[in-house]
Protein backbone atom coordinates (compact mmCIF):
# COMPACT_ATOMS: atom_id res chain seq x y z
CA UNK A 1 0.00 0.00 0.00
CA UNK A 2 2.87 2.36 0.78
CA UNK A 3 4.31 1.67 -2.67
CA UNK A 4 1.07 2.83 -4.29
CA UNK A 5 1.18 6.08 -2.30
CA UNK A 6 4.82 6.57 -3.25
CA UNK A 7 3.96 6.12 -6.91
CA UNK A 8 1.16 8.66 -6.73
CA UNK A 9 -2.58 8.46 -7.30
CA UNK A 10 -2.16 7.41 -10.92
CA UNK A 11 -0.61 4.07 -9.91
CA UNK A 12 -3.90 2.64 -8.69
CA UNK A 13 -5.68 3.70 -11.88
CA UNK A 14 -2.89 2.21 -14.00
CA UNK A 15 -3.14 -1.07 -12.07
CA UNK A 16 -6.90 -1.08 -12.63
CA UNK A 17 -6.53 -0.64 -16.40
CA UNK A 18 -3.82 -3.30 -16.55
CA UNK A 19 -6.18 -5.74 -14.84
CA UNK A 20 -8.91 -4.89 -17.34
CA UNK A 21 -6.45 -5.46 -20.22
CA UNK A 22 -5.42 -8.83 -18.74
CA UNK A 23 -8.99 -10.02 -18.29
CA UNK A 24 -10.21 -8.61 -21.60
CA UNK A 25 -7.43 -10.16 -23.66
CA UNK A 26 -7.81 -13.50 -21.87
CA UNK A 27 -11.59 -13.57 -22.34
CA UNK A 28 -11.37 -12.58 -26.00
CA UNK A 29 -8.69 -15.13 -26.90
CA UNK A 30 -10.35 -17.97 -24.98
CA UNK A 31 -13.73 -17.12 -26.52
CA UNK A 32 -12.32 -16.98 -30.05
CA UNK A 33 -10.64 -20.36 -29.61
CA UNK A 34 -13.73 -22.08 -28.22
CA UNK A 35 -15.81 -20.64 -31.06
CA UNK A 36 -13.27 -21.98 -33.57
CA UNK A 37 -13.38 -25.50 -32.12
CA UNK A 38 -17.19 -25.48 -32.19
CA UNK A 39 -17.35 -24.04 -35.73
CA UNK A 40 -14.87 -26.60 -37.07
CA UNK A 41 -16.70 -29.43 -35.32
CA UNK A 42 -19.96 -28.35 -36.97
CA UNK A 43 -18.24 -28.56 -40.37
CA UNK A 44 -18.29 -24.84 -41.09
CA UNK A 45 -16.72 -23.90 -44.41
CA UNK A 46 -14.92 -20.86 -43.03
CA UNK A 47 -13.02 -22.91 -40.43
CA UNK A 48 -9.69 -22.83 -42.30
CA UNK A 49 -9.78 -19.07 -42.74
CA UNK A 50 -10.78 -18.65 -39.11
CA UNK A 51 -8.01 -20.88 -37.72
CA UNK A 52 -5.34 -19.34 -39.94
CA UNK A 53 -6.40 -15.97 -38.47
CA UNK A 54 -6.08 -17.22 -34.85
CA UNK A 55 -2.25 -17.04 -34.54
CA UNK A 56 -2.51 -13.42 -35.72
CA UNK A 57 -5.19 -12.69 -33.09
CA UNK A 58 -3.12 -14.32 -30.36
CA UNK A 59 0.00 -12.48 -31.49
CA UNK A 60 -1.87 -9.17 -31.29
CA UNK A 61 -3.24 -10.14 -27.86
CA UNK A 62 0.26 -10.91 -26.64
CA UNK A 63 1.51 -7.64 -28.11
CA UNK A 64 -1.22 -5.76 -26.23
CA UNK A 65 -0.18 -7.42 -22.97
CA UNK A 66 3.48 -6.74 -23.73
CA UNK A 67 2.67 -3.08 -24.39
CA UNK A 68 0.66 -2.76 -21.18
CA UNK A 69 3.13 -4.60 -18.93
CA UNK A 70 6.54 -4.31 -20.58
CA UNK A 71 8.69 -6.45 -22.84
CA UNK A 72 10.20 -8.73 -20.19
CA UNK A 73 13.56 -6.99 -20.03
CA UNK A 74 14.14 -7.26 -23.79
CA UNK A 75 14.39 -4.29 -26.09
CA UNK A 76 11.18 -3.52 -27.96
CA UNK A 77 12.49 -4.51 -31.43
CA UNK A 78 13.96 -7.77 -30.09
CA UNK A 79 10.72 -8.63 -28.28
CA UNK A 80 8.65 -7.82 -31.36
CA UNK A 81 10.81 -10.05 -33.58
CA UNK A 82 10.61 -12.93 -31.09
CA UNK A 83 6.85 -12.50 -30.83
CA UNK A 84 6.39 -12.42 -34.61
CA UNK A 85 8.54 -15.51 -35.17
CA UNK A 86 6.77 -17.39 -32.39
CA UNK A 87 3.29 -16.80 -33.81
CA UNK A 88 4.52 -17.33 -37.37
CA UNK A 89 5.46 -20.85 -36.25
CA UNK A 90 1.94 -21.37 -34.88
CA UNK A 91 0.54 -20.06 -38.17
CA UNK A 92 2.62 -22.60 -40.12
CA UNK A 93 1.49 -25.45 -37.85
CA UNK A 94 -2.19 -24.49 -38.29
CA UNK A 95 -1.73 -24.27 -42.04
CA UNK A 96 -0.19 -27.77 -42.08
CA UNK A 97 -3.21 -29.13 -40.22
CA UNK A 98 -5.49 -27.75 -42.92
CA UNK A 99 -3.25 -29.22 -45.60
CA UNK A 100 -4.09 -32.57 -43.96
CA UNK A 101 -7.79 -31.70 -44.23
CA UNK A 102 -7.40 -30.79 -47.91
CA UNK A 103 -5.70 -34.13 -48.61
CA UNK A 104 -8.37 -36.05 -46.64
CA UNK A 105 -6.05 -37.13 -43.83
CA UNK A 106 -8.00 -35.20 -41.17
CA UNK A 107 -11.67 -34.40 -40.79
CA UNK A 108 -12.67 -30.81 -40.18
CA UNK A 109 -13.69 -31.63 -36.59
CA UNK A 110 -10.30 -33.20 -35.90
CA UNK A 111 -8.60 -30.18 -37.46
CA UNK A 112 -10.45 -27.87 -35.05
CA UNK A 113 -9.25 -29.89 -32.07
CA UNK A 114 -5.69 -30.04 -33.43
CA UNK A 115 -5.64 -26.29 -34.10
CA UNK A 116 -7.05 -25.60 -30.64
CA UNK A 117 -4.22 -27.65 -29.13
CA UNK A 118 -1.62 -25.88 -31.31
CA UNK A 119 -2.90 -22.45 -30.31
CA UNK A 120 -3.07 -23.48 -26.65
CA UNK A 121 0.51 -24.76 -26.67
CA UNK A 122 1.72 -21.68 -28.52
CA UNK A 123 -0.03 -19.42 -25.99
CA UNK A 124 1.48 -21.33 -23.08
CA UNK A 125 4.98 -21.13 -24.60
CA UNK A 126 4.46 -17.44 -25.31
CA UNK A 127 3.77 -17.11 -21.60
CA UNK A 128 6.87 -19.08 -20.66
CA UNK A 129 9.25 -17.23 -22.96
CA UNK A 130 7.83 -13.75 -23.50
CA UNK A 131 4.72 -12.52 -21.63
CA UNK A 132 3.86 -14.71 -18.62
CA UNK A 133 0.22 -13.57 -18.70
CA UNK A 134 -0.29 -15.74 -21.78
CA UNK A 135 0.63 -18.93 -19.86
CA UNK A 136 -2.65 -19.21 -17.88
CA UNK A 137 -4.57 -18.62 -21.11
CA UNK A 138 -2.64 -21.43 -22.79
CA UNK A 139 -3.14 -23.74 -19.80
CA UNK A 140 -6.88 -23.05 -19.77
CA UNK A 141 -7.08 -23.82 -23.49
CA UNK A 142 -5.03 -27.01 -23.07
CA UNK A 143 -7.32 -28.09 -20.24
CA UNK A 144 -10.36 -27.28 -22.39
CA UNK A 145 -8.95 -29.34 -25.27
CA UNK A 146 -8.50 -32.28 -22.92
CA UNK A 147 -12.00 -31.83 -21.52
CA UNK A 148 -13.50 -31.61 -25.02
CA UNK A 149 -11.67 -34.78 -26.05
CA UNK A 150 -12.77 -36.63 -22.91
CA UNK A 151 -16.33 -35.39 -22.43
CA UNK A 152 -17.25 -34.65 -26.02
CA UNK A 153 -19.62 -31.72 -26.27
CA UNK A 154 -20.36 -30.99 -22.60
CA UNK A 155 -20.13 -27.19 -22.82
CA UNK A 156 -20.81 -26.65 -19.10
CA UNK A 157 -17.60 -28.45 -18.15
CA UNK A 158 -15.65 -26.68 -20.89
CA UNK A 159 -16.98 -23.27 -19.84
CA UNK A 160 -16.02 -24.02 -16.22
CA UNK A 161 -12.44 -24.88 -17.15
CA UNK A 162 -12.11 -21.77 -19.30
CA UNK A 163 -13.60 -19.58 -16.60
CA UNK A 164 -11.03 -20.93 -14.14
CA UNK A 165 -8.28 -19.98 -16.60
CA UNK A 166 -9.65 -16.47 -16.95
CA UNK A 167 -10.05 -16.04 -13.20
CA UNK A 168 -6.53 -17.43 -12.68
CA UNK A 169 -5.06 -14.91 -15.11
CA UNK A 170 -6.78 -11.97 -13.44
CA UNK A 171 -6.04 -13.17 -9.89
CA UNK A 172 -2.35 -13.74 -10.56
CA UNK A 173 -2.16 -10.32 -12.16
CA UNK A 174 -3.84 -8.71 -9.16
CA UNK A 175 -1.60 -10.59 -6.69
CA UNK A 176 1.36 -9.19 -8.57
CA UNK A 177 -0.07 -5.80 -7.62
CA UNK A 178 0.61 -4.39 -11.04
CA UNK A 179 4.28 -4.95 -10.34
CA UNK A 180 6.54 -4.86 -13.31
CA UNK A 181 9.32 -6.43 -11.28
CA UNK A 182 8.99 -9.70 -13.20
CA UNK A 183 9.43 -7.86 -16.48
CA UNK A 184 12.64 -6.07 -15.62
CA UNK A 185 15.94 -7.75 -14.83
CA UNK A 186 17.12 -7.69 -11.22
CA UNK A 187 20.16 -5.63 -10.53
Amino acid sequence: MDEEKAKGPGAKVLHYWRSIADGGVAALLIGLTVFGVIAADMGSGFAMTYWVFMPVAFGVGSLVLMTVHGAGGASAPEALIRLALHWLGAFAAVRIVFYFVETDRYTLGNAGMACGAIIALAAFLDGVHMQWRMAPIGLALLAAAGVIAFFGENMFVIASVLLLGLVGTVMVSRMQGGSRGAETPAE
